[in-house]
């Protein structure tokens, strides 16, 4: 055979050989955002697991990572296009710029329907409904806290700690009555408790028989019969500036609707103690009056 026949043979086999590229590769990468404290674990879960059932089995009951695994289900069963990357912040705000610009895609977490800034997100649908999530308040078990004759107010007067820039849970605790010291830090808000600088402090219920949680080695409960009710939704916000936007948005919420037909996200919500069927006729303390 001539050379140049030998070349034209060779030059053919190399462009009619398939074309071995995993299919990881070929997906898109979409960077979420997450807080700072998780991001080490999600890095690890995901990278172990990826989305599958496996992840939610070998994860704690945290919210967090409850709703950035739900988000990856989500995105996985309305389109598997699509490859994820984490990346940490400190606080909402940040995500918040980072949305505006489109340098994140998506929040890795729900987030409150009043805290959008519509004009540079898209919303998804529900994960929490507006009435659904709720929070104990919670004090040191070997202490006793004295509720008001007041009604209205039946906390009135009584200590407690929170970052006032998380609006939802700040405007919840003022119309209950309660007397509000700020804090930066999570927590922060467990040391002010443990060294009696306040009497309670507003947490998510948690998966514990007695609801109880343990911070600063201190075991607190919550005071029975009362629950803060939050008169707003939770949702995934997708960044309108991204080139994927519409994609994912549309992504997502197709997943989100079958994992709610499949009962999931409640299982979640129960798995990790947001939803505790046994508070449901707890009083309410919001500012519904």
């Amino acid at each position: 055979m001539s050379p140049i026949r030998l070349y034209l043979v060779v030059l053919v086999t190399i462009f009619t050989l398939p074309i071995n590229i995993s299919s990881a590769n070929q997906r898109q990468l979409i960077h979420i955002a997450v807080f700072k404290e998780q991001h080490q674990l999600i890095n690890n879960i995901y990278n172990t697991y990826g989305c599958t059932d496996d992840a939610v089995a070998n994860s704690p009951a945290n919210q967090m990572i409850a709703e950035l695994l739900l988000l990856c289900q989500a995105l996985q069963l309305g389109n598997n296009n699509f490859r994820l990357a984490f990346v940490p912040f400190p606080v909402h705000k940040r995500i918040f710029q980072h949305l505006s610009r489109g340098t994140i895609a998506i929040s890795g977490m729900g987030i409150w329907l009043s805290e959008a800034e519509k004009d540079n997100v898209y919303i998804s649908s529900p994960l929490i409904k507006s009435g659904e999530f709720t929070k104990g308040i919670y004090h040191k078990k070997n202490s006793s806290i004295t509720i008001s004759k007041d009604k209205s107010k039946p906390f009135q007067g009584i200590r407690t700690v929170i970052n006032t820039n998380w609006l939802m849970d700040y405007q919840a605790l003022k119309c209950g009555g309660f007397d509000i010291t700020h804090a930066d830090r999570y927590e922060s808000m467990f040391k002010m408790l443990r060294f009696d600088r306040v009497d309670v402090v507003a947490h998510a219920f948690t998966p514990h028989p007695q609801m109880h949680l343990t911070k600063e080695q201190e075991t607190l409960v919550p005071v029975k019969g009362y629950r803060i009710v939050f008169s707003d939704s939770l949702h995934y916000f997708i960044s309108k500036k991204h080139p994927l936007s519409k994609e994912l948005y549309q992504a997502i919420n197709i997943g989100l609707a079958k994992l709610r037909q499949k009962n999931i996200i409640e299982k979640t919500y129960l798995r990790v103690g947001i939803f505790r069927p046994e508070t449901t006729n707890w009083t309410a303390i919001n500012c519904n009056g």
